[in-house]
């Protein structure tokens, strides 16, 4: 197994309650939200997940509930607050600047 990036403190593992039963989006977004709501010396900055059809069901989700845009198709991550996204179907690169206090990318 390889080792973290130091900069990465903790990774949460949905799992579901019964075996056998798929893994829904519901039941990660529950999760994080619950996690995120624990009380803890230094809250999360960001929650992050695969860009895939499962993660963009998720991110939104989150969002909602922590009142907060998710920030979506991430191609390049620049600094703590800044991300490359594509606009106009690909055509062009944009850099975007998040200012929440928790990053859901």
């Amino acid at each position: 197994m390889t080792s973290l990036p130091s900069c990465i403190s903790t990774i949460i593992n949905a799992k579901c309650p019964e075996l056998n039963s798929p893994l829904l989006a519901k039941t990660v977004t529950s999760t994080i939200l619950a996690e995120h709501e624990r009380p803890k010396d230094k809250p999360y900055s960001h929650i992050l997940t695969a860009n895939t059809k499962f993660g963009a069901n998720v991110l939104p989700g989150v969002g909602v509930v922590l009142n907060t845009p998710p920030v979506m198709d991430v191609m390049e991550i620049c600094s703590e607050d800044t991300c490359v996204q594509p606009m106009y179907a690909g055509n062009v690169l944009a850099q975007m600047q998040s200012m929440d206090d928790t990053k859901k990318i």
